[in-house]
């Protein structure tokens, strides 16, 4: 199936299951909107390829969350929604890119008719012109057509009436994929922006007060994960890794998990990564101990963490970031980003199950 397709229907189903999931039509409490971004580029070898600064034209669609929930009156009615993002990157190396994802924009402050928000955004890029060893060597930021994309954005937008809206913004865009082809230098697009939104049936409505208990109670969590990479130059070997990860959780309030874990991965690449210094006698496997913050949305979870590796360390610190979704009440999917001194390692999907 065409790469374009796939985004385009992607966008359809998380609309469609968005509004379910509310009870409500598809125009109920929802906004269209437009977005021009102007950025600039970070890194030493986008800089060397770029010849003009990157821009972007984005469009959306979102719509105010449920009152009912007391995670959502807790965080003053966000916003999910879903955009698609056109960015000329600034260098004929690499061309256009078509971004689709969905997003979650949570209200930071409302002064009269000015309102700050965060919004977060995760999914998927294609790119026009990847590397390639023969007819674009040059590129070595993005070998992969699809590559993961994210995004996080600050955002003052004035009210003008019940419907129209215009915005300033500043973003940080991210595109790479997640070491899973090389070369995957990625990405980084720091930018300002204006924008307009309008609403089509205004979008005003009091958060309704919930009765719901808080349960403070120690949990815990497990989850069987699994990716793929490529080490260590282009052309070279793909792993299948698989990790283990253990978690004992607290609730410590509606929107926030704390959360201390250990994983074990079993990684062939291990044993050929010139950065592990004292290669134990298990020559396939790490350990890493860390710390974990949660932020809730509804059945959405945005997992943050950090941590050590305790056995066959290749970096001094281990980061994670990703999204969890809550099946039910026990079961969960997760995708996670593995990151090492702060240079993506993995990206790994699965499922787990929390014991309450």
């Amino acid at each position: 199936m065409n790469p374009k397709l796939k985004l385009l229907l992607f966008s359809i189903v998380f609309v469609v299951i968005a509004n379910a999931q509310t009870g409500h039509g598809i125009t109920d409490y929802s906004s269209f909107g437009a977005q021009y971004y102007l950025g600039t580029s970070i890194g030493n070898t986008f800089n060397r390829i770029r010849d003009s600064r990157p821009y972007s034209g984005e469009i959306y669609y979102q719509r105010q969350t449920d009152p009912g929930p007391t995670w959502a009156n807790a965080k003053r009615l966000p916003q999910w929604g879903v955009g698609l993002s056109t960015t000329h990157a600034g260098s004929k190396y690499v061309g256009t890119i078509v971004c689709l994802y969905p997003y979650i924009k949570v209200p930071l402050y409302s002064i009269g008719g000015l309102g700050g928000n965060l919004r977060f955004a995760f999914g998927a890029g294609w790119v026009q012109k990847t590397y390639d060893k023969i007819t674009n060597p040059e590129n070595l930021l993005l070998s992969q057509k699809i590559s993961t994309h994210s995004s996080v954005q600050w955002q003052n937008e004035l009210k003008l009436s019940s419907r129209h809206f215009i915005n300033t913004a500043v973003t940080f865009y991210h595109l790479s994929n997640a070491k899973t082809n090389l070369p995957n230098l990625g990405i980084n697009i720091p930018s300002v922006s204006v924008g307009y939104r309008y609403a089509l049936n205004g979008e005003t409505r009091k958060p309704a007060t919930t009765q719901d208990t808080l349960n403070k109670k120690i949990f815990y969590k497990v989850f069987l994960s699994g990716g793929v990479k490529q080490m260590q130059v282009p052309d070279s070997s793909y792993y299948f890794v698989k990790l283990l990860t253990g978690e004992i959780s607290k609730q410590i309030s509606y929107s926030s998990i704390l959360s201390l874990g250990m994983f074990i991965t079993h990684d062939a690449s291990i044993k050929t990564d010139p950065l592990v210094k004292n290669l134990g006698s298990i020559k396939t496997s790490q350990v890493a101990l860390y710390g974990s913050y949660e932020y809730n949305f509804g059945r959405v979870m945005i997992p943050v963490q950090f941590g050590v590796f305790v056995y066959n360390s290749n970096s001094s610190l281990m980061e994670s970031v990703g999204v969890r979704y809550k099946l039910s009440n026990n079961w969960l999917a997760q995708l996670l980003l593995k990151a090492h001194g702060h240079k993506a390692d993995l990206m790994h999907f699965g499922i787990g199950y929390a014991f309450r």
